[in-house]
């Protein structure tokens, strides 16, 4: 009778173990179901190259600016596994490239790009080195610029870098500017000449108070469909409008409008001594007018926060100034510096 019983819990143990784990994974399941909704990637413009890597996935947030999109998953430990399977090419420890298409990869969140090529433009199988590039004079001493994009700081060190977009309106510029006198950090901003031009007293505290200003083009125009020398103009445009108001060039750096560039236009860019920094990660705090929100956007920030993160906010919104205090004091409270992107590019290059 006892060997029975031994026989009988032998057999049944493994069933009841498997039955109470199959529960829990059921559970599990309807719990993050109910928590997060995933879009339905057949209602987006997904490029028919991309959507075999992300049909399989909960893609929580698709925005598009131009030739770029960003799309945010809840992804698997193995999905850089998934890259290398459906030949995805690892250019360095962050970057992917299958064909014309430039993959970011950043925590949860991907950016890829579609490298355009247009008349005159370089090839996607072009040999150049971006170190060769010919550059203009070097104005900041010791950086030498290349057409190499910057979108993230080359360390594993707890650093990170806040960059601030002008092109639109004022609105987070006071609390931009008080917050980070509270905390003593010099930062950095990208304005457009346009924007510089209406907002001279604005141009002149932030430099007055330290802070970085770099060129983001006159009149933010989506440098992928303009001319060489259109592009030319926009940036002499902005350099003679900040450079009058301030004493000091908007070199070395640019950020592209819209994010839009391709190996060409970087290359031109180099060549007027201008660098492309782009981002590891966008709060989105520019989408306040479709119901983004500020828990939102501090989620952004906080739930993607790692080494050498370039992160991009805006001073056109009322989002970047709300969660601008609560954000770094959380970051510095988890052990991070927070840098201007020159100081954390020359220490870091």
């Amino acid at each position: 009778m006892k060997k029975r019983w031994i026989i009988i819990l032998a057999i049944s143990l493994p069933i009841l173990v498997f039955l109470i784990t199959f529960a829990l994974f059921e559970l599990s399941k309807r719990y993050l179901s109910k928590n997060i909704e995933c879009l339905d990637q057949q209602t987006l413009n997904i490029p028919a190259d991309i959507s075999p890597l992300t049909q399989d996935l909960c893609l929580v947030e698709y925005s598009t600016a131009k030739n770029s999109i960003h799309m945010e998953f809840r992804l698997s430990n193995d999905f850089p596994s998934k890259l290398v399977t459906e030949e995805w090419i690892q250019s360095d420890s962050d970057t992917y490239k299958k064909g014309k298409y430039s993959l970011n990869l950043s925590g949860t969140v991907i950016s890829i790009i579609e490298e355009t090529t247009e008349v005159g433009a370089i090839k996607e199988n072009d040999t150049s080195i971006p170190e060769l590039v010919h550059t203009a004079e070097v104005i900041r001493p010791g950086y030498q610029v290349t057409s190499k994009e910057i979108s993230r700081i080359n360390t594993t060190t707890k650093t990170v870098v806040f960059t601030f977009d002008g092109g639109s309106g004022i609105q987070s510029m006071d609390l931009i500017l008080s917050t980070l006198a509270k905390y003593n950090l010099t930062s950095t901003f990208f304005l457009t000449g346009k924007w510089a031009e209406a907002n001279i007293n604005d141009v002149k505290r932030i430099n007055n108070a330290g802070h970085e200003i770099f060129n983001h083009s006159y009149s933010h125009p989506d440098f992928a469909t303009i001319s060489d020398a259109q592009i030319a103009e926009e940036f002499s445009k902005t350099e003679d409008i900040i450079s009058d108001i301030t004493g000091n060039s908007t070199k070395p750096f640019f950020r592209p409008p819209y994010g839009s560039r391709n190996l060409h236009i970087r290359e031109y860019a180099a060549s007027l001594g201008y660098q492309d920094v782009y981002w590891s990660i966008d709060a989105l705090d520019w989408k306040e007018s479709t119901g983004t929100t500020a828990e939102t956007v501090k989620s952004r920030i906080l739930d993607n926060l790692a080494p050498g993160n370039i992160y991009l906010m805006h001073i056109g919104d009322n989002l970047t100034g709300q969660v601008l205090d609560e954000v770094i004091l959380e970051i510095q409270n988890r052990g991070y510096s927070i840098m201007s992107l020159y100081e954390a590019i020359t220490l870091y290059p």
